[in-house]
């Protein structure tokens, strides 16, 4: 009874052999049915499982494990290979810190303005792929900004996004719409531009120090 939720084949050519049926068992009577006197064990005859005998599972010989074992050999050295591609592609992946700009002075990084403004409003720039323009509120002032990232984000899901913008940057026109700043953003490893978003009420308007 015990073999039978494990080797439930073998479990019920032991019934036989033992010449007990084994829809009559149940386990309540585990620990009171007895063996038949005189019983014979081997040379049963069964429509299922043909003539059985008190052997119930032959000696494996060497030459029969051998081929297994060398594929549990092959399946184990594949895995292994496996795990060591998928390694060198995640090493592949990590990407090498860029170089860093040549010093510059404390003073020369003072004049940069950099300001948390708010998304009010998206929409991609005609016949320009890769511009979005942007509606950025930055305290009490609202600036258009165009920004090289439709290829990263649609419109819709910048809207009400604080960003961070360079304020004093030198307007410049594009596609015939004056840009009146800049977004922060950074590259990723996959070469996705990631806005710089900064998190928390009341940020609207302050300086990046």
């Amino acid at each position: 009874m015990l073999f039978y939720p494990v080797i439930p084949e073998t479990a019920q050519k032991i019934f036989r052999m033992i010449g007990v049926d084994a829809k009559s068992v149940r386990w309540d009577d585990a620990s009171t049915f007895k063996l038949r006197a005189g019983h014979h064990l081997s040379g049963i005859s069964d429509s299922a499982f043909g003539t059985l005998t008190a052997v119930l599972f032959k000696k494996i010989d060497d030459a029969e494990i051998e081929p297994e074992l060398q594929k549990i050999d092959k399946m184990i050295s594949d895995l292994e290979q496996a795990e060591n591609t998928k390694q060198d592609k995640a090493s592949e992946a990590v990407v090498t810190a860029q170089a860093i700009k040549p010093i510059i002075e404390f003073a020369d990084f003072e004049k940069i303005d950099l300001r948390v403004g708010t998304v009010i409003s998206c929409e991609p720039v005609p016949k320009a792929d890769k511009l979005l323009n942007l509606k950025v509120r930055i305290g009490s002032e609202e600036r258009q900004i165009l920004s090289g990232i439709a290829a990263h984000y649609k419109p819709e899901e910048l809207v009400g996004k604080n960003v961070i913008v360079v304020a004093n940057l030198a307007p410049r026109k594009m596609r015939g719409l004056e840009s009146a700043g800049m977004l922060l953003a950074i590259e990723n490893a996959e070469g996705k531009l990631v806005i710089v978003e900064p998190q928390g009420d009341g940020l609207n308007g302050r300086a990046v120090k």
